[in-house]
């Protein structure tokens, strides 16, 4: 299994904790690519266009995914093929219903996915990219895209797979529920 790790240039220790994985799990194919602080859609941008493998999911570096969440996901990908865009729920976007397939009304109305649970086809997130003009909701606006274009392709699987961080100074979803308001 491929996995591209890019960690912007920030002082925490992302590029250590990549190098330690590469270095001591010969099992997965890692390769690190870092990149100037430009913000998080050009970084995301920059490690979409590097990736080779048929998905990509999201792994924010103070977010954690449960330990069946790639696996649900996949099942799920392997389910139904028309499928582009997978999110889960999350501890700040609990789903409890059975899942849900995103419609643009759903979406239009309140964004059900954190960038954290998402996993997408690689030609459909490279084929829209994130909007680096948007200082922040630059994932809301690439889920609205593609939700738009590809209709009944996406939707949330109804466990809450990922512990999603609003802890720290410089987080902008700090008050997430807040903001969407």
């Amino acid at each position: 299994m491929p996995v591209l790790c890019a960690p912007s240039r920030f002082p925490d220790n992302t590029l250590d904790i990549c190098n330690f994985w590469k270095n001591n799990h010969p099992d997965f194919d890692i390769e690190i690519y870092t990149t100037e602080n430009q913000g998080v859609a050009k970084a995301r941008n920059y490690a979409i266009e590097k990736v080779k493998t048929e998905l990509i999911a999201f792994l924010d570096s103070d977010d954690a995914w449960n330990k069946d969440k790639i696996h649900l996901q996949l099942k799920f990908f392997n389910s139904f093929s028309k499928a582009n865009l997978v999110g889960t729920g999350s501890n700040i976007r609990k789903i409890t219903d059975k899942n849900i397939r995103i419609t643009k009304k759903i979406i239009l109305k309140r964004n059900l996915f954190t960038t954290s649970s998402v996993m997408i086809k690689t030609n459909i997130a490279k084929e829209f990219l994130f909007n680096t003009d948007l200082k922040r909701s630059e994932d809301y606006n690439l889920w609205i895209k593609i939700v738009s274009k590809y209709p009944n392709t996406s939707f949330v699987i109804n466990k809450n797979l990922v512990l999603y961080s609003t802890e720290g100074t410089n987080k902008l979803s700090k008050a997430l529920l807040q903001f969407e308001k």
